[in-house]
């Protein structure tokens, strides 16, 4: 979904010199997908952490820019100085123009500039959508770019488990098929040092949003 996009944004700030893998975050590449898996339990009710969940997904459509400052944190490509974040810059970032939900069709539209390297590639449209099922003591959040030119696949499954009242596992599973031209572009290594680390930022935040919203 637009999500796993949105976390390459070039304009965020205060991004770590050094990204530290927290939770047990991997990538394996087969069938020419990047197959991600990251999972945390934290000391919160499962209520908590879905309500974490929902609010991320009202921020999308309300005011996207608000998540750099909780769920999308940290993620950007420089430092707390402004200083360039060598593990990234000037190889490839997004920097978000827009994002809007479209409820006539059930989708997000956003609107990124793509930098490659030296190169940008200006104005390209996204339309994503987001699923969300509830069920006995777990729930599902899917999140999927729909047709569109720089991938052939791109989804990203949040689930939430009742551990007990007072714990709860989240687990990420994300997939990403690239288009022709950013295939070339993404080794092993280089998702690495441009995806999979923002993914586990991404759950170290939201790991953090369900603790500060259990202290409320």
């Amino acid at each position: 979904m637009l999500i796993f996009f949105t976390v390459f944004d070039s304009s965020a700030k205060k991004t770590e010199a050094k990204h530290i893998i927290k939770y047990n975050t991997t990538t394996v590449y087969e069938d020419r997908t990047f197959k991600t898996t990251s999972s945390f339990t934290v000391n919160a009710p499962y209520s908590v952490a879905n309500q974490v969940m929902e609010k991320f997904i009202h921020d999308l459509d309300s005011d996207p820019y608000s998540l750099f400052d909780n769920v999308l944190k940290g993620m950007g490509d420089t430092d707390e100085n402004g200083n360039d974040n060598n593990q990234s810059t000037s190889r490839f970032s997004a920097d978000i123009k827009s994002c809007v939900y479209d409820s006539a069709h059930d989708y997000y539209i956003g609107k990124i500039d793509l930098i490659i390297g030296k190169s940008t590639i200006k104005d390209i449209t996204l339309y994503g959508r987001i699923h969300k099922s509830y069920h006995n003591n777990y729930a599902v959040f899917t999140f999927e770019l729909l047709n569109n030119p720089i991938a052939k696949k791109a989804k990203g499954i949040i689930v939430t488990k009742k551990i007990s009242e007072n714990s709860t596992k989240l687990e990420l599973n994300a997939n990403f098929q690239f288009a022709w031209f950013l295939n070339l572009f993404f080794s092993v290594k280089n998702y690495k040092d441009v995806a999979e680390w923002r993914l586990d930022k991404f759950m170290q935040n939201l790991n953090e949003e369900i603790v500060k919203k259990n202290a409320k």
